[in-house]
């Protein structure tokens, strides 16, 4: 940009200042005696007119004896006339004037750029045959505003963290490249301005003209940028990397151009294979561990209904009679293995699940049935603890569609968690209603320890019992229950919740209707 304005400017200052020069010659010592002659120095005058500048006629002593000045805000051409520069110009600019006329008197062409913080000027001096100067004064403002606007361009495009490549849309063939560019693929800028987009793969590995056109033709057709992931770009040493590819064609001055922005993603992908390594790992353990409680859950509910079977036969006194210690320790027996049965079910329903292998038997069931159903079980329990039961049930039936056998178990648990941690003379409560369009929200609550914020995260996953923060010791559980809860809920298609403080906590879910 610089270097072609300075081209122009200083045609300029040789046709001007040769011109004026001759000009003035030309009126002094030869008469106008012919119509041509009149014509050609009017050709001449008009030739001056359209310069966008002011050539001045200087000696060395600084004083202007010609000007011829179109532009009047450059320089007023009758009041410059027998003045001297330092009269006319800003004291700056008069001595750039003179430093680059006491240069011309060894090197016959000078030139400088000044400005006096509003505009910008070139300034070429040249020395003339009287042993004088011509000097082409040139406002360069808009052209320095032009040149600083590309300057700041470029600084951003060369601090850019992506490569940016500017190529012509018929060819392929670069026209820019910014730093990162440059230092990604490993040529000069000069080197790549010399080659091709389909040379290093750009976007697609393009080997033809044809194949060239057919990409710019499906880029500039796509309604906004086309961005790809999975490209290889070639470095200067043959090696190639990953890159992230944003292709688009610009339409400037009538020409197609398509802007590339390339982004090295090497080690993104890597980051991502090794995730997904570790992901594959994870699940494979998973897998693995589902089928090992599986099969331990089998292996060992064989002879644990050996061992419930025969208590409940012993506390029948089907084989004879036991007196009253006995009856007490075959009840514990039976209690504890009971438990031990309910701890096996949910270990084969987690992995069940986890698994994928569990199915939902899906039906039209009235849900306030269930309840009632629930709230049986868990009464005499409740009740020895002299725990009242509060509910707020619809009279007539509700029907959702869902697995009965796993909602009552759902429900059961919940009403269980309550009474567990409801103290003596506590009580807690079961409501139905309809949450939102086409969901049904069930609460079970209580008045009992309540759980801190902090620590609800903790509640829905397998094995987790607060036990760090809550005297669990005198609670039974292995924190199983809510976990397995939470994954028939989703089944179900549903949520799960809990608003808790330290007067009680509410668990909720929700059902579609």
């Amino acid at each position: 940009m610089l270097f072609s304005y300075l081209i122009v400017a200083l045609f300029s200052f040789i046709v001007g200042g040769v011109t004026v020069y001759w000009l003035q010659q030309y009126r002094k010592e030869q008469p106008l005696t012919t119509q041509t002659d009149s014509n050609t120095l009017n050709h001449l005058e008009s030739v001056l007119a359209g310069l966008p500048a002011a050539v001045l006629e200087i000696d060395e002593q600084g004083y202007i004896h010609a000007c011829y000045s179109p532009n009047e805000q450059l320089v007023i051409a009758d009041v410059a006339r027998s003045k001297a520069v330092s009269e006319i110009f800003p004291q700056q600019q008069a001595r750039s004037i003179m430093r680059s006329i006491y240069r011309a008197r060894k090197h016959p062409h000078q030139h400088a750029i000044i400005s006096n913080q509003q505009r910008w000027y070139a300034i070429h001096v040249s020395f003339l045959p009287n042993q004088r100067y011509s000097v082409l004064l040139q406002d360069i403002t808009n052209q320095h505003q032009i040149e600083l606007t590309l300057e700041r361009f470029r600084s951003m495009l060369d601090r850019s963290g992506e490569g940016i490549f500017i190529a012509e849309a018929e060819t392929g063939h670069f026209i820019d490249v910014n730093e990162m560019a440059c230092r990604m693929l490993g040529y000069s800028r000069q080197e790549l301005l010399a080659m091709r987009a389909r040379e290093i793969e750009i976007a697609y590995p393009i080997q033809t003209t044809g194949q060239w056109q057919t990409h710019v033709h499906q880029v500039a057709e796509a309604s906004e940028p086309i961005l790809t992931t999975e490209n290889k770009i070639r470095r200067k040493d043959g090696s190639s990397f990953q890159a992230e590819v944003l292709a688009t064609v610009k339409t400037f001055q009538q020409t197609d151009y398509i802007l590339t922005v390339v982004r090295d993603i090497t080690e993104r992908k890597q980051s991502e294979q090794d995730l997904q390594r570790a992901r594959d790992a994870a699940e494979a353990a998973s897998h693995a561990k589902s089928a090992f409680l599986a099969n331990m859950s089998h292996e060992l509910r064989t002879p644990l209904n050996s061992i419930i079977g025969m208590s409940q036969v012993l506390l029948m006194q089907g084989i004879g009679a036991i007196n009253e210690r006995q009856r007490q320790n075959v009840e514990d027996i039976l209690y504890c293995g009971n438990h031990l049965a309910a701890l096996i079910n949910d270990i084969l329903d987690l992995s069940k699940i986890e698994s994928s292998r569990i199915v939902l038997a899906l039906e039209s069931i009235d849900i306030i049935s269930v309840i009632q159903h629930s709230l049986a079980l868990i009464r005499e329990k409740a009740e020895q603890k002299r725990v009242s039961i509060n509910t707020q049930l619809a009279p007539e039936p509700v029907f959702v569609q869902g697995d009965p056998r796993r909602l009552t178990q759902i429900i059961f648990n919940l009403l269980s968690n309550a009474v567990k941690f409801t103290p003596t003379d506590g009580q807690i409560g079961i409501r139905a209603y309809q949450h939102k369009e086409h969901m049904l929200q069930i609460e079970v609550w209580d008045t009992g320890i309540g759980i801190a914020h902090e620590h609800i995260g903790r509640l829905f996953k397998p094995f987790e019992r607060l036990e760090d923060i809550l005297p669990l010791h005198q609670y039974e559980g292995t924190g199983l229950g809510l976990a397995l809860s939470k994954e028939l809920i989703e089944l179900h298609g549903g949520e799960i919740g809990v608003v808790s403080s330290s007067g009680g906590s509410t668990f909720w879910f929700t059902l579609p209707i």
